[in-house]
């Protein structure tokens, strides 16, 4: 479970590089004017792939809260709310994203900051799944009684 802990905080990581690559070539100056002009083409790969590998984290992030709740069950109330504090933040966040321009092309509000809004609930959620992945308990070792 450590594992897919690791995993997810990297891919997060990885995907926030990749994603504000071309941002970071942009601000700091290294591409030249050249890149000004056709560097909006970077972003057509690297802002999709870093979406999808913030899925991938979010998956993980969502796996190890499930693998939480279920072994922090009967066990201990404070692991057991930060992993169901976790599951729902990042579930909210995830159909909060997904249904925010629908709330932006029926006029009900800003699209901008619902999305804002919904990144950091889930930035919230994904933090505490890392957390759970590191406090959940292990898995006990099945006894079994061998008759003789």
């Amino acid at each position: 479970m450590k594992g897919m802990t690791i995993a997810a905080a990297v891919t997060m990581v990885l995907a926030a590089l990749i994603g504000l690559s071309p941002l970071l070539v942009l601000l700091s100056g290294i591409g030249g004017s050249d890149f000004e002009q056709v560097g909006w083409v970077f972003m057509f790969l690297t802002i999709p792939l870093g979406l999808l590998l913030i899925l991938v984290a979010f998956g993980l992030a969502i796996a190890v809260s499930v693998i939480g709740i279920s072994r922090a069950r009967h066990r201990s109330n404070p692991r057991m709310l930060i992993a169901i504090g976790a599951l729902v933040l990042m579930v909210l966040s995830l159909g909060g994203i997904a249904v925010s321009p629908l709330a932006y092309i029926f006029g009900v509000s800003d699209e901008s900051s619902l999305i804002a809004v919904f990144g950091l609930l889930g930035l919230a959620g994904f933090v505490l799944g890392v957390i759970t992945g590191f406090i959940a308990p292990a898995r006990e070792p099945k006894i079994e009684n061998v008759a003789s």
